[in-house]
This record gives C-alpha cells, sequence and structure tokens, in this order.
C-alpha cells in the first residue's frame, strides 16, 4: 500500500510540476506571441518580414516532446526547498485549497523563498560584470557562436521583465525597466 502511495504521490508531484511548467510556458508564450506580434505589424508597416526579407516566414510545429526545460530545472523542482511551492502547485492542479501551502511559503526565510533563488542566481551571474570584456568576447566570436549566444540571450529580457511584472506590478515593472534602458543607452 505504502508503495503505491509513494507512487501516486510522486506521479502527482510530476503532473503538478508539469502542471506549473506548462502554465509558465504558456503565459510565456503568450507575451512571446503579443511580443511578435508587435515587431511583425511594424515589419509589415515598413513592407518586410521580421527578418528584414520581402517574404513570408516559415511557421513550424513541434511536437509537445521536444519542449526541453532550461539546464537544472527539473533538478530546481525536486529539491527540498521548492516542496512548498509543490504542494502548493499539486493543489491548485487538483483544484483543492492552497491556503495551507501558501501560509507554509509565507513563513519561509526570504533565503529560502522561489524570489531569492531568482534574485541569487542573477547577482551571481552578474558579481563581475565588465562590459569591456563582454566587447572583447563579442570581437572574437565566430559567426556560428555569436549565434548561439543571441539565442541563448533572446528571451532573457522579456523573462526578466515578467519576473520584475509579478514582483512589482505593470506600472513599477515598466518604470524601472525604462529608467534603465535610458540609463544603459547613455
Amino acid at each position: 500500500m505504502c508503495d503505491r502511495v509513494d507512487r501516486d504521490l510522486a506521479v502527482a508531484q510530476n503532473l503538478a510540476a508539469a502542471t506549473l511548467y506548462l502554465r509558465k510556458a504558456a503565459e510565456f508564450g503568450i507575451r512571446l506571441i503579443e511580443c511578435l506580434r508587435r515587431h511583425q505589424c511594424r515589419a509589415q508597416k515598413e513592407g518586410r518580414d521580421m527578418a528584414g526579407r520581402n517574404d513570408e516566414p516559415k511557421i513550424e510545429q513541434i511536437d509537445i516532446h521536444q519542449i526541453r526545460q532550461e539546464e537544472g530545472a527539473e533538478e530546481f523542482w525536486k529539491s527540498p526547498a521548492m516542496a512548498p511551492y509543490m504542494r502548493y502547485s499539486i493543489a491548485l492542479a487538483k483544484g483543492e485549497s492552497t491556503r495551507e501551502a501558501e501560509r507554509e511559503i509565507a513563513a519561509l526565510l526570504l533565503e529560502k523563498r522561489n524570489v531569492w533563488r531568482i534574485l541569487f542566481a542573477l547577482g551571481a551571474a552578474f558579481a563581475d560584470f565588465d562590459s569591456e570584456m563582454v566587447k572583447l568576447d563579442r570581437a572574437a566570436l565566430s559567426k556560428q557562436d555569436r549565434e548561439r549566444v543571441i539565442d541563448s540571450v533572446r528571451l532573457r529580457p522579456l523573462q526578466f521583465c515578467l519576473f520584475l511584472r509579478a514582483l512589482l506590478g505593470p506600472d513599477n515593472m515598466r518604470e524601472l525597466m525604462s529608467g534603465a534602458v535610458q540609463e544603459a543607452a547613455r
């Protein structure tokens, strides 16, 4: 009986993680489509496609099993630190009350929260940032490596804006990002 309960719990946890992942992917997809639509409308007004050519972009369908998670995402969701968030996701997926999980999350120290993990990762990523070193790397990249770098950063601004929007609200996110863009453009 315990083995079956453990299997059922594991299945429910995987389902909840998949549900949360798909919900986040759908939200991100919607935002991306809105962004692409604005870009496409601007390009069409100028008489070109989004790549600057005068032909129609090729739309390719992919199987859902080809969707991949970022490296480390699966391990992260299985970590003990994410257990309260997982319980929240499971309750949400089952249509049950999430209050207990919300109370559990509210009782966590800041350093144990999901938002802190993201802020810590950003801090670690930019701790020794030096724009001159990035310029040196950019100049030394092969065309193929440059394309790989661009592909890996292409969605990061949107992801960061979505993070700030969830944390600060849309108006504060817009104000913060607008100020950052103006400062960086100087």
